[in-house]
């Protein structure tokens, strides 16, 4: 969890990404440079299972750096 004041000062997520992925790990580095403070309920599990599988083409992930 963030801070309203978190998600405005580093525009929010971005719409660079094409896909499935990639553009929580980027968020999450501009909340990182931006010294956000980020919170996590100490009750809360997460895991591998029961998601979506993530497809990455060489193609797309070459296009997403331009």
């Amino acid at each position: 969890m963030i801070q309203g004041k978190f998600f405005k000062k580093v525009n929010g997520f971005s719409n660079n990404y094409w896909g499935w992925g990639l553009e929580d790990d980027e968020f999450f580095a501009r909340l990182m440079d931006a010294e956000a403070t980020i919170s996590r309920p100490h009750d809360l599990e997460s895991g591998k299972a029961g998601t979506f599988k993530h497809l990455h083409s060489d193609l797309v992930i070459n296009l997403m750096k331009y």
